[in-house]
């Protein structure tokens, strides 16, 4: 069932959605993974709506979006760094990644519950590319750091990392022991960082619009 949060979620979704094809890849790299990452992840959305209209298992679409969006962003995060080493340790990262979701969904999920410790390994990982990446970002000109876009694309990402990391350990345990709070939870917390993310990734693509027109 389709809330007031979600209502706002969508709507602040779409929005930044669009903005992205409005967003230039010359001085926003690897925006074409940003894209799919949002693509993917709103055709995800659509698909666990119609799930959890007809009572049926919403979880299993997320053994597939998780790793694509970890895929993704280490393409996007390589597509941004011109340090050869850091490329490498990103991309290798990949492998290792995929295999161990692979053994963790074979072994304790089998698609019947929410991956929790995938997802967690994603943003792990994720936190230490983007505090990296942030460390060695490059500022041309002089320029400060807050008016280039992928700033903003790196800071969003990592605040919303770390706040999933740590909110779906909370969630699970609640939702064991208190469905209620952990609706609550979810409602207020992990919702609101998705406000967060998206409306932060959509003020980055519209400095980078802004940025295409000069």
């Amino acid at each position: 069932m389709i809330t007031g949060f979600d209502i706002i979620y969508y709507s602040i979704y779409l929005l930044c959605l669009v903005a992205s094809f409005k967003a230039s890849s010359k001085n926003l790299p690897g925006l074409i993974f940003l894209r799919l990452i949002l693509v993917s992840g709103l055709i995800v959305e659509g698909i666990v709506e119609v799930l959890q209209y007809f009572k049926l298992n919403e979880n299993w679409p997320y053994y597939a979006y998780i790793p694509l969006e970890y895929i993704f962003m280490c393409f996007y995060l390589a597509a941004n760094t011109y340090k050869q080493v850091l490329k490498r340790i990103i991309l290798y990262s990949i492998i290792p990644y995929l295999l161990t979701a692979f053994i963790l969904t074979a072994t304790k999920y089998k698609f019947e519950f929410f991956p929790a410790y995938i997802y967690n390994m994603n943003c792990f990982l994720s936190v230490i590319w983007l505090v990296m990446m942030l460390m060695n970002l490059e500022v041309v000109n002089h320029h400060s750091p807050l008016k280039i876009p992928a700033f903003w694309i790196f800071t969003g990402f990592l605040i919303f990392y770390a706040g999933i990391f740590f909110f779906n350990g909370a969630y699970n345990y609640f939702l064991k022991n208190d469905p209620f709070v952990a609706d609550q939870l979810r409602n207020y917390i992990n919702t609101g960082l998705n406000y967060l993310l998206y409306s932060v990734l959509t003020y980055a693509f519209v400095c980078s619009a802004i940025m295409k027109k000069y």
